[in-house]
């Protein structure tokens, strides 16, 4: 998927599958389970809109609000991590991510040595991204759907402001 965050343009790519796995096993039981889940509208996850919705949020409030918070809600879901876990998840997703660099595309970490290429690339652009790549490889593994529910849209270009 390519997005554009604070100006600069991202792609972000596919997890294999075992490294999905590995990373489905460690979220399985934290909130970033309940960020993945559901189609939702407007950038907002269905697993949090449901809960939103169910506490009395009005639909005028749920979408002026709560997209501005899901930096905040991923923060708190990767907060239930222990630290090698989130670490392993983050590297892992922003290890598929690349950045435009004029005509190229760049990878966000050096493969080599691990390290962030960008220190322009801040904690919330980068929680955005994760839960991008989250939600790309492993949403539908996580989405429970009511059996007549229609299928998952086609994918899109998003473009966010940050």
């Amino acid at each position: 998927m390519d997005i554009t965050l604070n100006g600069n343009n991202y792609r972000t790519g596919r997890l294999t599958v075992k490294i999905q796995l590995h990373i489905a096993r460690r979220i399985a039981n934290t909130g970033l389970q309940f960020v993945l889940t559901g189609e939702g509208v407007d950038g907002i996850p269905g697993g949090v809109e449901r809960v939103a919705l169910e506490a009395g949020m009005s639909q005028d409030d749920l979408h002026t609000f709560v997209p501005n918070l899901m930096p905040m809600i991923s923060m708190r879901a990767l907060g239930e991590l222990s630290q090698s876990d989130c670490d392993y998840v983050l590297d892992n997703c922003m290890s598929v991510v690349m950045r435009q660099q004029g005509t190229i595309w760049v990878p966000v970490i050096n493969q080599q040595s691990g390290a962030y290429q960008f220190q322009d690339m801040g904690l919330k652009t980068t929680l955005e991204l994760a839960v991008i790549v989250l939600k790309e490889n492993l949403g539908d593994f996580f989405d429970i759907k009511p059996p007549n529910s229609a299928a998952p849209s086609e994918q899109k270009t998003a473009v966010l402001s940050g």
